[in-house]
């Protein structure tokens, strides 16, 4: 079951291994990592399902770690698609009250593409939250 919105957004600031994680990875994908080993390893993480709060977390993370935006593509269209791929439907009402609430987080939404295995569910609203493809 999802937390609150507010223990996601907080996690990667009082987490220290949370902001370790997310650190290393925003540095991978900056540096242009071609093995981005860290990456890998949160993507195996929503892919197992063993941790989606973890997983969550460490989004949120990277987001607030980006200040800029540059990476926010990346993060919107890798990491957050896979989230919702894997764990969508049981964490969709969070990442709706998140993008109400930080718009921030819904541009990284909005990176989100529909996917084969995504639930139509999640998808049609991830929609309703960012609005339609162009």
């Amino acid at each position: 079951m999802a937390l609150s919105p507010e223990i996601y957004e907080a996690a990667w600031n009082n987490d220290p291994a949370i902001r370790k994680m997310a650190e290393r990875i925003l540095r991978e994908w900056i540096s242009k990592t071609k093995k981005a080993e860290t990456a890998w390893e949160l993507t195996r993480l929503m892919e197992s399902k063993q941790d989606p709060d973890k997983a969550l977390k460490l989004i949120l993370g990277i987001m607030a770690l980006d200040k800029e935006g540059k990476e926010f593509g990346l993060l919107g269209a890798g990491p957050l698609e896979d989230f919702l791929n894997y764990s969508g439907p049981d964490y969709i009402e969070v990442i709706e009250k998140l993008a109400a609430r930080n718009p921030r987080f819904k541009e990284v939404l909005g990176h989100v593409w529909q996917t084969s295995i995504m639930d139509l569910n999640v998808w049609e609203r991830v929609e309703k939250v960012c609005g339609p493809k162009k």
